[in-house]
């Protein structure tokens, strides 16, 4: 009897637990079990069963109603159930998927975006992080297009980490491995360069990584146009001159472009007339190899080079052999990478050379009878070249003869002077009779450009007393000059 009413009573003592377990999970408050649970002996049962109800009076000894029941347990508090989550859920909430991430920004460019045949530009390509974690295993493999390559001197950079390929003078390039910080951005740029004229675009380009969506630049274009041509010009200086007189005729070449040139060439054929100098002087800063030979007519340039943005010269002296106007005609220049150019025709105006200043004097114009003098001729070089063949023939005047003894002369002019002293009469035997030699002489003189010399002879009367002699103008011959007459001179005996 006592094993079945211990268990009545427990199995009442469960089903009251899980009673109020369901009430506070379903109402979150606290609840008890409602009243005492009591065994009683079922009378439809036979001895020794057991049986479970809720007499109207409790059985003599029992607590009352108002008390706990020494066999039931004290009330059972519901455990806190925690708030539903906010409708967008953080991916710090434990159990709940992350937020997919925001693919990188991915964009390349040309810079400049217009450019010349054979003139690099920089290709970048740049990559920002718009996640807060690292991204790794950033690649992407660009092919440029047809006529588009890397430079021969990439000057490959890379600030995305991994490794970065762009071999020179090929059409590849490549980003593998690369690594990037969150919200952070890196930059690859190359240096490339274009073989022909027209508009390059260069296609969209896919960038992939281990953690976020793959990402695609837009197209870039590309503008290459054609080398420009060079500057070339020519010049005379001075542009006037005389007849051998040499001058300067230059050769100026200046690059428009942003590329070396080579292969700079010109040949000139100089007008009839007109030659190189016996010294041409030849002075080449553009490199190859300039030819001019003296007294020749051809002036050449070959293989010559010039670096971007830069000019050079090229000179030599030319000079003519008659006067004129002698036009130096157009001339080509070509070279490997860009146009040909043509100079303008130049003009070089050929004067006569000036005549020389030619004057003679007595020094002193005065003297005392039966003293002597000397005559002096001045010979003035006005040009700027040598004069060459001075020449002149001198007669004293009547009464005036070249000293019979203590001849003094001087020459600074080169060349021959002749000026033989008067032979005294020898009274013999057989008497020698005087010959007075009265002709002074000058021949193939020359003189420096700008210069003057000097030629003096002493002479004296052949018959002693007063009197005044002039010397009447003499005239001067030279080589390339006009010829020059002198000035009358005048000498008096008292």
């Amino acid at each position: 009897m006592k094993t079945g009413k211990l268990a009545g009573v427990l199995a009442c003592l469960c089903v009251g637990l899980l009673t109020a377990c369901q009430q506070a999970k379903d109402k979150n408050a606290t609840s008890f079990i409602p009243g005492p649970i009591f065994p009683v002996e079922n009378p439809s049962v036979e001895p020794g069963g057991t049986g479970v109800g809720v007499p109207a009076t409790p059985p003599v000894g029992a607590a009352p109603p108002t008390q706990p029941s020494p066999l039931v347990s004290p009330p059972v508090s519901a455990p806190t159930i925690p708030p539903l989550p906010s409708p967008n859920p953080s991916p710090s909430i434990v159990g709940l998927p992350p937020a997919p991430l925001a693919p990188p920004t991915f964009t390349k460019s040309f810079s400049p975006s217009t450019t010349s045949v054979g003139v690099p530009v920089t290709l970048s390509f740049s990559i920002t992080n718009n996640s807060g974690i690292q991204l790794t295993g950033l690649s992407f493999a660009e092919i440029l297009p047809a006529g588009l390559s890397v430079a021969a001197a990439p000057g490959l950079n890379n600030t995305c980490g991994g490794t970065a390929s762009a071999p020179a003078n090929g059409s590849f390039i490549s980003l593998t491995g690369g690594q990037l910080s969150p919200n952070s951005s890196c930059l690859i740029s190359v240096q490339v360069v274009a073989i022909n004229t027209g508009t390059y675009t260069n296609p969209a380009t896919t960038l992939t990584s281990d953690q976020a969506p793959a990402a695609q630049s837009a197209p870039v274009s590309l503008t290459v146009n054609q080398v420009p041509a060079p500057t070339f010009t020519k010049s005379f200086s001075p542009s006037t001159t005389s007849v051998g007189v040499p001058v300067t005729l230059s050769f100026s070449i200046t690059n428009n472009s942003g590329i070396q040139l080579t292969g700079l060439s010109f040949a000139e054929i100089l007008p009839a007339g007109l030659s190189v100098a016996a010294a041409p002087g030849l002075n080449n800063t553009c490199g190859g190899t300039a030819s001019a030979p003296a007294n020749g007519s051809f002036i050449s340039l070959t293989g010559g080079q010039l670096s971007p943005n830069s000019s050079c010269l090229i000179s030599v002296q030319v000079v003519a052999i008659n006067t004129g106007t002698y036009t130096n005609p157009a001339t080509t220049l070509t070279s490997d990478q860009a146009p040909a150019a043509q100079s303008a025709p130049v003009s070089l105006t050929v004067n006569q050379v000036p005549a020389p200043t030619f004057t003679k004097e007595f020094s002193p114009n005065t003297a005392t009878a039966g003293g002597t003098v000397a005559v002096i001729f001045t010979i003035t070089n006005n040009a700027p070249v040598p004069l060459s063949g001075l020449s002149f023939i001198d007669a004293l005047p009547g009464g005036l003869r070249i000293t019979e003894r203590n001849v003094v002369t001087l020459n600074t002019c080169g060349g021959t002077l002749t000026a033989n002293p008067s032979i005294p009469f020898n009274p013999g035997p057989p008497p020698q009779p005087a010959i007075p030699s009265t002709t002074i002489a000058l021949q193939g003189g020359t003189l420096a450009p700008n210069s003057s010399c000097v030629v003096s002879v002493s002479v004296e009367q052949i018959n002693p007393g007063a009197a005044t002699y002039t010397n009447p103008p003499v005239t001067l011959f030279s080589s390339g000059a006009p010829p020059v007459t002198s000035n009358q001179a005048t000498v008096t005996f008292n």
